[in-house]
């Protein structure tokens, strides 16, 4: 900046030492010039109302700036207020309206004008040069003029315009001749002449300014407006006005506007006039006076909550608002004569020290993600539309929040609410009941179905009028951290695989649920809903998430829910002996179900005991209920909210560090001779601590906790680390092996890669896709060795110790299908396994052998695995399968054996008359395939379902016989070593053998009709 001041001041010295000598001009041309011209006088008249329902010709005006901003895809204005109103389409006025203008100009005429060139002697020191202007003197002028344009807005005209036109004599300047000067420069003004000031210029402007409405779009003052569950009663009398003075609307909406000085309030015009060129443009937009407001407020910020696996004594002193526990896990043992369950898992929600920024959202026409035309505001204080008094609107309000640690949205889930608490804490219980008694709100939770990340748009109904001119609503919508954007900073695990003991080994696992409807739990929930797992309601009765971390006040609901809870079985150890409960009463609650016109009490109070007759209780909020006997599922309304779930090995401590095994492959070849690494997603996924004997693995350390800089070493207690050598692939036996060490800013969530000698920036990892990288060693589990491993984090704050399990709990799932082609060879019957360690799909780079040492390249399938918890979310995890028509044998890691049964079809002959047979067969069959012999090959003619179908068979020749295919399938549970019995396909000739009335016609094909299941 400073350089700048400098070559202006040097370049202002130098101007200043030049001299001007003397300035001699001399004319060039005189005469008269005709400069007349026709000026359009254009004028539009429009009118707005209240809104009345339906309609998508509507007026919207902003205030303020209000840039537009993008959030989920979604555009918004950035702007806290709006004023929106419905076009008139028809009415009545008191009066015709009149709009007046006057324009002060020159008349047609000439202009006397002389040109001169003028010659500027000037000095510099010694040096001496001459510059030369022209000049347009005027002399004379056409005379001036004053005139009044009128506009007659007829009494019954809501949309009107006309142009005008206005004979002038223009400046010369605008015909090119310039510059127009009064009189010629001097040695002092050289360059500048003395400039000719005079314009054309509108100096005066006048309307109604205040006038009544007799009708409007069909209704008169007094009447009602109804829709939507709500009405309003048009103002009576009804004042329309164009002038901020007369009325609610804060600006002027009638403006003249010109080609040189733009757009001025026809009641600001300056004393000077507006002056113009070649147009005048006149614009009026007639408002009512009297408006009213609908405000949509957003909560308070929360915490962000992240939840990880720990051991149970860690979470025994856990308490809200720090943090929440989420689930307990354990282990089953067999004491004397029956089964006991020791806890020794928990899932805990930590309260980080970053905050989620809540904004609110509201759109006033349908949004682009309902169809709409997207016309919505975001913020974060409290939105609102001004709407005229009369006004009866559907509005769409959603909340939005934001990781301001990170920049980035994250994801509401399921839907948007209507709360009775705003921002600052203020009940607004008393507001909805006399908003809704007046019949100004009206609101119904929607059902919950928004399962794609986004914004989440929850409708209402208001109307305003003289009787109740402002409607305020508070909003809330669960916060999921789980999803965000633009970008996904974490993959968020839903839930974690956990391993029960039994009698010191790790294979068995509790069950729950009734018997033949039991699951083991084998997977224990990181993301459910927070408030409503620590807190149990039969004990404590449901608590409202906003009451107990940020002290909001709450509603209460006096309602004893009958909920079904199962008591742990001693003799099976399994959690199958069904009881219940009643809640304990009140239930804290914030959200409204319904707001509605006629009192309905339905066992809600204030903390007085006041009797509130809106619904705080509804089956479509979101799914934070336990099973309930006799189906009374109508929740209670409590404000809820997730965590972000991050799957870690178990630490001995509340560290501030995430440690996750990636199954990383050394090659990808049948045979392996290169050495190319690649690490295998979901990288977080629900299995962060279990791994195979033998296998190769990396590390994902995620950072948890404030920014800093720092050092971090990694440790692992044993194994092998593989490298490429001279000779190929090498194995080196390593104990307590310093894998990296790694120095960087850590910001929360950063996580990289790390293997030994190598670490990389994290990159988000969905199921089987590969990312290779450029390493010079992959880390390998024992091979001869279970149980658990340590790996040690280091950083500035000490040593952090995390365990991961190497397990040889492998299980198969056997899935076979019979191939039914369009042209039939032979019978082909695909069999598929699918690879499960410790009871859950299971990933690594292991190729399959078949029977004679037949190799299969290993194959990666995406598999869903889902935790048994109320928010019931699933996490899609890699999958080893192999497919093939496997005889005899099978190896995928481990060997299975087959043992082979045939499904052959078996034909019974039911009605020789009308030719009806029965086809069936043994075993696992699910339909037939049908096929006939056509040029040589079988063609495939039809299928029918079922293990029996009826078909007539009376025009299935001997010469033309059908070929018939049992479509077997089969879905198989085994472990390694086991015998499977397969079931095969077998195919059989269908033709008729007997006399009937079709007969045997010469040369005929077969017809197959399948006629139904027997």
């Amino acid at each position: 900046m400073w350089r700048l001041i400098l070559i202006l001041a040097l370049t202002a010295l130098v101007w200043a030492q030049i001299t001007v000598e003397n300035v001699n001009c001399t004319k060039v041309w005189g005469g008269n010039v005709d400069t007349s011209q026709d000026v359009s006088i254009s004028f539009h008249f429009s009118a707005v109302g209240p809104i009345m329902g339906a309609s998508f010709d509507r007026f919207y005006t902003f205030f303020t700036d209000a840039p537009k901003v993008t959030v989920w895809n979604t555009p918004f204005y950035n702007a806290t207020q709006i004023y929106m109103a419905e076009y008139l389409t028809s009415g009545e006025w008191e009066k015709d309206l009149n709009y007046k203008v006057m324009v002060e100009y020159w008349k047609p005429g000439p202009w006397t004008l002389t040109q001169y060139m003028c010659t500027a002697k000037l000095r510099y020191g010694d040096l001496t040069w001459t510059e030369i202007n022209y000049y347009w003197l005027v002399n004379a002028t056409p005379p001036r003029e004053t005139s009044t344009i009128t506009f007659t807005i007829p009494y019954n005209g809501v949309s009107y315009s006309e142009t005008k036109t206005l004979r002038i004599s223009l400046r010369p300047d605008k015909r090119g001749y310039s510059p127009l000067c009064t009189q010629l420069p001097t040695k002092s003004t050289w360059p500048d002449c003395t400039q000719f000031s005079d314009k054309n210029k509108v100096t005066k402007a006048s309307s109604p300014e205040l006038w009544r409405a007799l009708m409007i779009n069909g209704k008169k003052p007094g009447d009602k407006v109804e829709g939507y569950g709500v009405e309003a009663v048009i103002p009576s009398p009804l004042y329309y006005t164009d002038r901020r003075l007369y009325g609610d609307y804060p600006i002027d909406t009638a403006t003249v506007s010109t080609d040189e000085t733009g757009s001025w309030s026809i009641y600001d015009i300056p004393s000077g006039g507006l002056s113009f060129g070649m147009l005048i443009n006149v614009e009026v937009t007639a408002v009512p006076t009297k408006w009213g407001y609908v405000e949509a407020r957003p909560p308070k910020s929360v915490p962000l909550y992240i939840s990880r696996v720990v051991g149970a004594s860690s979470a025994v002193n856990i308490a809200p608002p720090e943090g929440f526990i989420i689930s307990q896990e354990g282990n089953v043992t067999w004491v004397g004569n029956s089964w006991m369950f020791n806890g020794t898992l928990a899932v805990v929600a930590y309260k980080t020290p970053f905050s989620l920024t809540p904004y609110v959202a509201l759109a006033l026409d349908p949004p682009l993600s309902l169809g709409g035309g997207g016309i919505a505001l975001i913020g974060r204080t409290p939105v609102g539309v001004h709407m005229p008094l009369g006004s009866v609107a559907y509005l769409y309000a959603a909340v939005l929040w934001r990781l301001d640690a990170r920049g980035v949205w994250i994801n509401s889930y399921p839907g948007t609410y209507l709360r009775a608490v705003d921002q600052g804490g203020r009940l607004l219980a008393d507001h909805y009941e006399e908003a809704g008694g007046k019949a100004k709100l009206s609101y119904s939770v929607q059902k919950s179905g928004w399962y794609t990340a986004g914004v989440k748009w929850a409708g209402f109904a208001v109307a305003v009028d003289g009787s109740f001119n402002a409607v305020t609503t508070a909003w809330y919508a669960p916060p999921d951290p789980c999803r965000q954007w633009p970008s996904q900073l974490l993959q968020c695990v839903y839930s974690q695989h956990v391993f029960t003991k039994v009698n010191g080994t790790w294979v068995g696992y509790s069950r729950a649920g009734k018997p033949g409807q039991q699951g083991p739990i084998n997977k224990i929930p990181l993301v459910d809903w927070m408030a409503v797992s620590h807190y149990n309601p039969c004990t404590y009765g449901f608590k409202d998430f906003m009451n107990v971390v940020i002290g909001d006040p709450v509603l209460y609901y006096w309602y004893k829910y009958h909920i079904i809870l199962y008591a742990f079985n001693p003799q099976t150890g399994n959690w199958e002996i069904e009881s219940s409960c009643y809640t304990k009463v009140p239930h804290y609650v914030s959200m409204p179900g319904s707001v509605y016109r006629d009192p309905n009490y339905i066992d809600t109070t204030k903390t007085d005991g006041t009797r509130l007759y809106h619904q705080t209780a509804q089956g479509d909020f979101y799914n934070y209920s336990p099973g309930v006997v006799d189906g009374d599922n109508r929740l209670p309304g409590i404000t809820d909210a997730l965590p972000f779930g991050v799957a870690s090995m178990v630490s001995n401590s509340t560290s501030t560090w995430a440690l996750y095994l990636v199954p990383t492959t050394v090659c990808n070849s049948l045979i392996c001779t290169d050495f190319r690494p690649a690490l295998w997603g979901p990288a977080p996924g629900p299995t962060a601590d279990l791994a195979l004997p033998g296998a190769g693995y990396s590390f994902l350390l995620v950072y948890l906790g404030k920014p800093k800089t720092t050092t971090v070493r990694m440790y692992v207690e044993m194994g092998y680390v593989v490298s490429r050598g001279r000779g190929g692939v090498e194995y080196r036996w390593v104990r307590n092996y310093k894998l990296q060490e790694v120095t960087k800013r850590w910001n929360f969530l950063d996580a990289v890669y790390i293997g030994p000698g190598w670490y990389q920036d994290y990159t988000p990892l969905p199921p089987c896709q590969p990312l290779y990288v450029d390493a010079g060693g992959v880390y390998v589990t024992p091979a001869n060795w279970t149980g658990p491993i340590q790996v040690v984090v280091e950083d500035d704050e000490g040593r952090h110790h995390f365990v991961f399990l190497v397990s040889n709990d492998v299980s198969y799932r056997i899935k076979t299908m019979t191939e039914a082609p369009l042209l039939f060879n032979a019978p082909r019957l695909d069999i598929t396994l699918f690879f499960y360690l410790g009871g859950v799909p299971y990933f690594h780079g292991v190729n399959a052998f078949g029977e004679g040492g037949r190799q299969t390249q290993f194959s990666c399938t995406s598999a869903s695995v889902k935790a048994r918890s109320l928010l019931g979310e699933a996490d899609y995890v890699s999958q080893l399968s192999a497919a093939t028509d496997y005889w005899g044998e099978a190896e995928l890691w481990a060997r299975l054996n087959f043992m082979n049964s045939f499904a052959k079809p078996r034909i019974e002959l039911v009605d020789p008359l009308r030719g009806l047979v029965k086809v069936k067969a043994d075993g696992p069959v699910a339909g037939f395939a049908f096929y006939a012999q056509r040029n040589g090959t079988w063609v495939k003619i039809g299928e029918a379902s079922g293990s029996c179908v009826l078909v007539n068979a009376s025009r299935i020749f001997p010469w033309d016989p059908i070929l018939v295919l049992p479509l077997v399938g089969q879905e198989l549970a085994a472990r390694p070593g086991d015998m499977v019995t397969i079931w095969r396909p077998e195919t059989a000739l269908l033709f008729k053998t007997w006399a009937d009335l079709v007969g045997y016609p010469k040369g005929a094909r077969s017809v197959l009709v399948v006629v139904r299941s027997c």
